[in-house]
């Protein structure tokens, strides 16, 4: 089981477990008690009550830094790797096969970081501990798929092409992407050989009839990434359909753009949901729907034309993890 971190800026955060050891020390106190016979035992009595209802100032303190450590860990999201703990522990060559889904679902953001984005730092870490003399390969998930690397034994070689792709507007086919490794891992004279997929688990990509000719006697170790997991909470909106039509007035012409927006909730309706139309990367309107309870409702955005020149438009929704739609 490998572990690493997608965001480990985050476990600074973990020095604060000073702040509150340094407020119990400033605040511990010497004091010095000066007795008197006759209210001796009023305040005895007085002490052992104090006592009793005084929590254990040294417990308090642990539970604060237990508190902001766990704390650091979860934004620093920790990943695990799963599979043989043993395939990185020896100094046997490996042979890695990694399918990285770099499908439109891909794109979902968390803590401003798309999965994709996460999926290429995970396979870039894992690169650095591989065994010497170690090939790896990188297959993309998208439907056609595609070698975007084939067998290289430089860990930094990938680099540059992985942050250069992203996440397409394709579908995944991950039963076909596994074909595709199993057979670039019959080039490779290694015995140890792994297939990492790097996914949303998105449903649409793993189609049963594609795995059912993979061979079920293959010895090879499949490991499986879901980064799925890193959400919080589901969407409760969606863009279900955009429909663009262009209006040919005296002068200049004008673009209409029809959204709707389905509320996924079946409990609550959606009141003042903010939705915005992008231009060229810039915003060129915005404006708000209430939506009932499980139904949707259309909205229509209209701009002017301004010249001939082609443009690229998209819709957002608050709240929604994967912004382009």
């Amino acid at each position: 089981m490998n572990f690493s971190f997608l965001s480990p800026f985050y476990l600074l955060g973990a020095l604060g477990v000073g702040v509150p050891i340094l407020i119990h020390l400033m605040t511990r106190r010497q004091k010095k008690h000066q007795r008197f016979s006759a209210i001796y035992l009023l305040s005895q009595s007085k002490n052992r009550a104090i006592k009793q209802s005084k929590p254990n100032r040294k417990f308090l303190l642990f539970i604060r830094c237990l508190c902001i450590a766990l704390l650091s860990l979860a934004m620093a999201n920790p990943i695990f790797l799963p599979g043989d703990s043993t395939n990185f522990k020896t100094n046997d060559p490996s042979a890695i096969v990694f399918i990285l889904d770099d499908s439109y679902s891909m794109a979902t953001q968390i803590n401003q970081k798309s999965y994709y984005t996460h999926a290429v730092k995970a396979l870039l870490d894992t690169n650095k501990s591989l065994p010497a003399k170690s090939v790896y390969s990188v297959v993309l998930g998208s439907s056609p798929n595609r070698v975007l690397q084939h067998w290289t034994v430089r860990p930094e070689k990938a680099k540059n092409l992985l942050k250069l792709n992203q996440p397409s507007f394709r579908t995944t086919e991950i039963g076909r992407a596994i074909k595709k490794s199993l057979a670039l891992l019959e080039e490779v004279p290694q015995k140890n050989k792994l297939i990492y997929i790097l996914t949303d688990r998105d449903k649409n990509g793993w189609n049963e009839e594609e795995f059912l000719s993979i061979s079920e006697t293959t010895s090879h170790t499949f490991n499986i990434v879901d980064f799925s997991e890193m959400k919080h909470g589901i969407n409760k909106t969606a863009v279900e359909h955009i429909e663009v039509q262009q209006e040919f007035l005296s002068t200049s012409r004008v673009i209409r753009v029809k959204v709707k927006i389905a509320n996924l909730s079946q409990l609550k309706p959606v009141n003042k949901l903010k939705v915005s139309l992008w231009i060229n990367g810039k915003e060129q309107t915005k404006g708000t729907l209430d939506i009932p309870t499980n139904s949707s409702t259309e909205k229509e955005f209209s701009f002017p034309l301004q010249n001939n020149n082609p443009i690229n438009g998209e819709v957002r929704i608050e709240d929604d993890s994967l912004l382009k739609d």
